[in-house]
């Protein structure tokens, strides 16, 4: 690849880097708070070991919020991919509710 892309690479890893951390550490406190598990939390649970390999990791809305609020949605709030479980190929997703959480509420 040319040097025209790594501009574009260091951004995509920047996206993703922010969108794994989901809602942020807050969010993941209070999730923990609650007895519940993040949804990386869960994954790791089912699958075996080291066999995730997530997909949608870059994804972000940018659609505008109708209240003018600022609400980054990393990843649209689901955690996707593939891995094995017992050692048979799976696909999963898992809802990420410490990103655009109305289960957990919002002030």
């Amino acid at each position: 690849m040319g040097k025209w892309m790594d501009g574009h690479l260091k951004k995509l890893a920047k996206v993703q880097e922010a969108n794994i951390k989901g809602g942020g550490e807050d969010r993941a406190a209070l999730m923990s708070q609650l007895g519940k598990l993040t949804a990386r939390e869960r994954i790791d649970k089912l699958l075996d070991k080291g066999s995730f390999e997530e997909i949608g990791s870059v994804v972000t809305d940018t659609r505008p919020s109708f209240d003018g609020k600022d609400r980054p949605s990393p990843s649209d709030g689901v955690v996707m991919g593939f891995g094995e479980v017992d050692g048979r190929p799976v696909m999963l997703y898992s809802i990420d509710y410490t990103v655009m959480s109305g289960a957990i509420g919002e002030s």
